[in-house]
């Protein structure tokens, strides 16, 4: 073999054994091993000036990073990991750590939510902080500039996934972020619209298309914060009911959002629990627009009035690329005209999906979900159209159930599932296709048992 190929081999080696001893020799102990008594802990500080200065850069629990929020530091446990409850610490710059606690990590700490005293220290200074234990992955955002609604916002995108089986613990990504919602993206709880991208050759930006937390491939994604509702499940429980229920009739649909429940840092100030989810959107209503196939589209209600002459005041069409944006609207307007306008029942039986139909209504009456059907208005709805050689087939998908299982914004019914409330069929599309063919209300009672 060549004299300076194997000197270049031995180099490489030497180089790769000198970083890993320079790891090894890192400070690091176990959890346990770093526990003292509360006298320990006052003694240790006393001898000490606390640091005027951050002394813990990087805290690194079983080799992995955790993260810190203000004075804060966020451990996400593995399940199932050996080593969860007793992990070994590692920290920067030859520091120490002590933490004031007789016990060790368990369940029981974790379900109270109750933070960990300790602090990290050299032979003159020591800074206090505290240690949170979480069963969520960490969402961490790092940005430059203000996040607002009106436009993306360039950040950095990483994802801690604790999952048991996750191929990559640590996730990162550029992007693009904004504000979203109507009524909601004033609250003090914001949720975030969030677009990954990468850089490809020639320094141009592209999506970055990326499966988190087991969910489907995709550079769009929310970080939906459930700041209306009280018990943070509603939306996100009625999405995952309806994605099961709707496909045992409808498989070729996905047609809702998927989510996993996440804890949020956001430069480096904790923000609380958040969804991260998929959209609404042609993949979901398993739409394929192509440069040859540009008549399918999806809409999104935003409004309650049916009757508005404005109609893109009412809604938003959601198909952008490769999508005959005349033949859209021209669609849209036959089919609000001949199903709330002027009801004509055979063009209801031709072009509307009656599983899809029936399964939206039974689904709102049954979540109580006030906020979406009254009488012949519907709002926070998604209208699928696809084309068939018979023409096009609309389908529903319903969104937004966060005023829904007897939240209001009456405050005099908080909490009260109300089946009379708000919610009458009667003058429904359904109620008007069951009027003309009364053998649907059995189609609705068969579906409904």
């Amino acid at each position: 073999m060549n004299r300076n190929i194997v000197g270049i081999i031995i180099s490489v080696i030497s180089i790769g054994l000198f970083i890993a001893a320079g790891l090894l020799l890192l400070p690091h102990s176990s959890y346990s091993s770093s526990l003292v008594s509360n006298e320990e802990f006052e003694r240790l500080k006393r001898e000490r000036t606390e640091s005027d200065v951050n002394l813990a850069t990087t805290i690194e629990f079983n080799d992995k990073r955790i993260y810190q929020a203000n004075d804060t530091w966020y451990y996400s446990i593995i399940k199932n990991d050996a080593n969860a409850y007793n992990p070994n610490i590692r920290i920067n710059d030859s520091l120490k750590i002590a933490i004031n606690s007789n016990t060790i990590i368990n369940s029981d700490a974790i379900t109270k939510g109750e933070s960990i005293d300790f602090i990290v220290y050299n032979s003159e200074k020591y800074s206090n902080y505290k240690l949170a234990i979480t069963t969520l992955p960490i969402v961490s955002l790092h940005h430059d500039n203000t996040i607002i609604q009106s436009s993306d916002v360039d950040f950095k995108f990483e994802l801690y996934d604790n999952t048991e089986n996750a191929i990559q613990r640590n996730i990162h990504s550029d992007g693009k972020i904004h504000i979203r919602g109507g009524i909601n993206a004033g609250a003090l709880k914001s949720s975030y619209r969030i677009n990954l991208r990468s850089d490809s050759v020639g320094e141009h930006s592209r999506k970055n298309d990326l499966s988190l937390l087991g969910m489907r491939p995709d550079d769009d994604w929310i970080l939906y914060s459930p700041y209306s509702d009280p018990s943070k499940v509603r939306n996100i429980l009625n999405a995952e009911l309806w994605r099961q229920a709707h496909q045992d009739k409808n498989s070729n649909q996905t047609a809702s959002t998927e989510n996993r429940y996440v804890e949020v840092i956001d430069n480096g100030n904790y923000l609380g629990i958040y969804a991260l989810g998929t959209p609404i959107d042609n993949k979901a209503a398993n739409i394929k627009n192509t440069v040859t196939n540009s008549n399918d589209f999806l809409f999104k209600k935003q409004r309650w009035d049916n009757n508005s002459p404005i109609i893109e005041r009412l809604y938003e069409l959601k198909s952008e690329q490769n999508v005959n944006k005349d033949a859209a609207w021209s669609t849209l307007t036959e089919y609000i005209e001949k199903t709330n306008v002027n009801f004509d029942y055979d063009y209801a039986k031709n072009h509307i999906d009656l599983n899809s139909l029936i399964d939206y209504v039974l689904f709102t009456d049954f979540t109580n979900n006030v906020d979406t059907l009254n009488s012949s208005d519907t709002k926070n709805l998604y209208l699928s159209f696809k084309n068939t050689p018979n023409g096009y087939i609309v389908s529903y998908i319903p969104w937004d159930f966060d005023l829904s299982w007897g939240e209001a914004l009456d405050s005099d019914r908080l909490f009260e599932v109300d089946y009379d409330h708000y919610i009458n069929s009667d003058g429904s599309i359904l109620g008007k296709m069951a009027k003309a063919d009364p053998s649907i209300k059995k189609k609705v009672e068969n579906r409904y048992a």
